[in-house]
């Protein structure tokens, strides 16, 4: 575990990426439960939201109006991707999440190519 949140740090901090977007198709690459990968994925958000803001305040570039509407939207959207996700079958949720990593770096590349 310590060679991956290297692997996934490392990452994250090269491509701006969260690390929960990388770290939870790694972990379920390697065969960890998706419920247990989606899991530690948001403690891992916690930590890195939470440094990235104080970086953020350090600078003076928070704006807090925009802040308090995505957090508020996205508690209700972890409330119910949590109450999904213990609904869905470890085998459904697998492909969710493949099929999220998909989208997610297909339109990653659309983006990179439209910028050519």
């Amino acid at each position: 575990m310590a060679g991956v949140g290297g692997l996934v740090g490392f990452f994250s901090g090269l491509t701006g990426a969260g690390g929960p977007i990388l770290s939870i198709p790694v972990m379920v690459a390697l065969g960890f439960p998706p419920l247990v990968s989606i899991a530690a994925g948001q403690v891992l958000q916690v930590v890195v939201a939470a440094s990235g803001t104080l970086g953020n305040l350090w600078y003076g570039v928070v704006d807090f109006e925009v802040a308090a509407g995505i957090t508020a939207l996205q508690l209700l959207g972890l409330v119910v991707g949590i109450r999904l996700s213990h609904r869905v079958s470890p085998a459904r949720l697998r492909r969710l999440v493949a099929v999220v990593c998909l989208l997610v770096g297909a339109y990653g590349c659309l983006r990179a190519l439209s910028a050519l």
